[in-house]
């Protein structure tokens, strides 16, 4: 069966919008969805509705997960060319601002994420390059575990939720006058 849903105000049609989005994209990945956009209406299939969740999920972690958690391994792969006993202190901004060990404990990573911290106080005290190099080894395993990636992934769709869905204090303290 065919549902339509037809242009109303403008904050509607934003929702219009942002489903034709998601249905565009499920399309490229593959889906069979079919839709008619017609001059003041959206045409789809009652089971387009019915997986649009699918769909929605699918969309905000491709669309902005996923390239979130490339930029921690870009910036991952730049510390890596970087092999000196002053890296250190650049792995240590990167796990302090990334909290991959935080996240790998949150996921059953306990020990991998003290036995990081454990290296590091060893590369501080020794400055040794082979030490360095065992705790570069044990951050990439760790950025390729993927209850570690979906737990990045479901922190930042929490982030991005609450930022665009919740006021500001600035925004919500101003008087209307």
């Amino acid at each position: 069966m065919q549902v339509r849903v037809y242009l109303n105000d403008w904050f509607y049609n934003m929702g219009i919008v942002g489903m034709i989005r998601i249905l565009e994209h499920a399309k490229r990945k593959g889906e069979d969805i079919s839709i008619v956009l017609g001059e003041d209406f959206l045409e789809i299939d009652d089971k387009t509705i019915n997986n649009f969740h699918n769909y929605y999920f699918d969309y905000f972690y491709d669309e902005y997960v996923e390239k979130e958690y490339i930029k921690i391994k870009d910036r991952f792969n730049q510390l890596k060319l970087k092999l000196d006993v002053d890296t250190i202190k650049e792995i240590e901004k990167f796990l302090l601002e990334t909290k991959l060990d935080d996240k790998a404990a949150k996921k059953g990573f306990e020990s991998e994420a003290k036995e990081l911290l454990d290296i590091i106080k060893k590369v501080k005290k020794n400055h040794d390059l082979n030490t360095l190099a065992i705790l570069i080894n044990k951050i990439e395993s760790l950025l390729k575990e993927n209850d570690v990636i979906e737990k990045y992934a479901l922190d930042n769709i929490r982030s991005m939720m609450y930022d665009n869905f919740f006021w500001t204090n600035e925004f919500s303290s101003k008087r209307l006058i």
